[in-house]
C-alpha cells in the first residue's frame, strides 16, 4: 500500500525537492528515493543527534502520514463492502459488485454500479415516489488517543488542558454516576427523547413542511433508528454531555481540537493520527416510498433503510473527517522540509528529507483517495434522490 499509490506523488514531490535536500544536488546524490520504513518500519531513522525538535516533529508527521494512509485504505475497504451489499440487494450480480481498494478507485466502481442500478430502477417506474432525507452523522474526536499523541511528542497536556480545547463544542463520554446534562443513547435503543432517525412508536410533534412524515421534529417515544437525546435521565446507558457527577470515562469531543499550547508540528502529527479514532453515529436515513410501486421499488425502498446509513456514515462521517485532517498534514510538511533543509549535510538529514518528503506524498495519496471515497459514496445518496 506504502509504496503503491503513493510512489509517484512521493518520487514526484522528491523530485522537486531534491536541490534543496541536505547535501543534495539531485536524485542521482542518493541511490534509493524511498523512504521504505514508511511501510511500518522503525521511524527512528528520523532522529538526528543534537536536533530533538526536529527529530519528534518528524517521526509524528511520518506517524501520521502513515497512519492516514491506513485509514483511507480502511474506509475504502468498508465502503466497497457497503455499497456491495446494497447491490446484491438490489438482485445485481456479484462480480460487478466486487473491486479491490485502489486509491477510492474500487468503491468508486462499485458504488457507482449501484448507483446505476438505483437510477434504472426509478427510472423503470416513473410513477413511483421515493423521498430519501439523510440526517448528517456526528462525529468525536478521542480526548485520551488525543492527549497520549500529545505526550509522546513531547507536548504532553492535563486532561482538563485537552477538555478546554474542545472548542464550540461537547464533551461527552460514559458517566457511571448522575448524567446532569443529555444523555445519547445509540440507535435502536428505547427512546423518549429527541430522535435523530425515524421514529417507530408515538410522536409528540409532527413532521416539517418538505420533510419525510416518519421524522419525528417532536418527542419520540419508541425505538429510534438514529441516536436519541434524552433530557434529565440520571441513569445514562449511552453518552452524557454536560455534566457527570464523576469523572467522565472514554471522553469524546464533539467538535475540533485546539490545544493553544501545543508545538504546532505535534499539533498537526496528532491531528492525523486522531483521525483513526475519530468516530461517528450513524446517521439517520429517512426513506418514504409512494405512488405506485412495484416490487422493484419496494425492494430498493427496504434495501435503502439498511445499507445507506453506513454509506453515510463513512461519506459524510469518517472520510470527509479524516480527508480534512490529510490536507491539514500535507500543508504542515512546508514548514518541516524548510527545517530539514537547514540541517548540516550528512546521511541522517539526508535520510530525514527523504523520510519528510516521502511522508507529504503519502499523506497527499491518502488525501485523493479519501476524496474518491467520499464522491463514491455521495454518488449513491445523489442516485436516489438524498438530501
Amino acid at each position: 500500500m506504502v509504496m503503491g499509490r503513493s510512489t509517484v506523488l512521493a518520487l514526484s514531490m522528491l523530485a522537486l525537492l531534491a536541490p534543496s535536500l541536505p547535501g543534495c544536488n539531485g536524485l542521482a546524490a542518493f541511490p534509493a528515493a524511498s523512504c521504505g520504513e514508511l511501510g511500518g518500519g522503525d521511524l527512528s531513522v528520523l532522529e538526528i543527534e543534537g536536533q530533538a525538535e526536529i527529530s519528534r516533529r518528524g517521526k509524528a508527521f511520518a506517524a501520521a502520514a502513515r497512519e492516514l494512509d491506513a485509514l483511507a485504505l480502511r474506509l475504502e475497504v468498508s465502503l466497497i463492502a457497503s455499497c456491495r451489499e446494497l447491490g446484491l440487494a438490489l438482485d445485481m450480480d456479484a462480480g460487478s459488485v466486487t473491486a479491490a481498494p485502489d486509491g477510492g478507485e474500487g468503491a468508486k466502481d462499485v458504488c457507482e454500479a449501484v448507483a446505476d442500478r438505483a437510477r434504472g430502477i426509478l427510472s423503470a417506474n416513473k410513477d413511483a415516489k421515493l423521498s430519501v432525507e439523510i440526517l448528517a452523522p456526528k462525529c468525536y474526536a478521542d480526548l485520551d488517543a488525543f492527549g497520549r499523541c500529545l505526550g509522546e511528542c513531547g507536548s504532553a497536556l492535563s486532561r482538563a488542558e485537552i477538555e478546554v480545547s474542545c472548542k464550540g463544542a461537547a464533551i461527552l463520554g460514559t458517566c457511571e454516576a448522575e448524567c446532569q446534562g443529555a444523555c445519547t443513547l445509540p440507535p435502536g435503543a428505547a427512546c423518549k427523547g429527541r430522535c435523530n432517525g425515524k421514529c417507530d412508536g408515538s410522536c409528540n410533534g409532527t413532521a416539517a413542511e418538505g420533510k419525510s412524515a416518519s421524522k419525528c421534529e417532536g418527542s419520540c417515544e419508541g425505538r429510534c433508528s438514529g441516536t436519541c437525546e434524552v433530557m434529565g435521565q440520571p441513569k445514562c446507558e449511552g453518552r452524557c454531555a454536560g455534566g457527570c457527577s464523576a469523572e467522565l470515562k472514554a471522553p469524546k469531543c464533539s467538535g475540533k481540537l485546539k490545544p493553544s499550547k501545543v508545538e504546532p508540528g505535534c499539533l498537526i502529527g496528532c491531528t492525523g493520527r486522531g483521525a483513526a479514532s475519530v468516530a461517528c453515529d450513524p446517521p439517520g436515513v429517512l426513506v418514504t416510498a409512494g405512488g405506485k410501486l412495484d416490487e422493484s421499488v419496494t425492494k430498493l425502498a427496504s434495501a435503502l433503510e439498511t445499507a445507506l446509513p453506513k454509506i453515510a456514515e463513512i461519506q459524510l462521517g469518517r472520510a470527509r473527517s479524516a480527508q480534512a485532517a490529510a490536507a491539514d498534514v500535507v500543508a504542515a510538511g512546508a514548514e518541516l522540509q524548510d527545517l530539514v533543509r537547514k540541517l548540516e549535510p550528512g546521511p541522517k538529514a539526508l535520510k530525514a528529507g527523504i523520510c519528510v518528503a516521502d511522508a507529504v506524498g503519502l499523506a497527499g495519496s491518502a488525501w485523493a483517495s479519501l476524496g474518491v471515497s467520499v464522491n463514491a459514496g455521495a454518488s449513491v445518496s445523489a442516485a436516489v434522490g438524498g438530501r
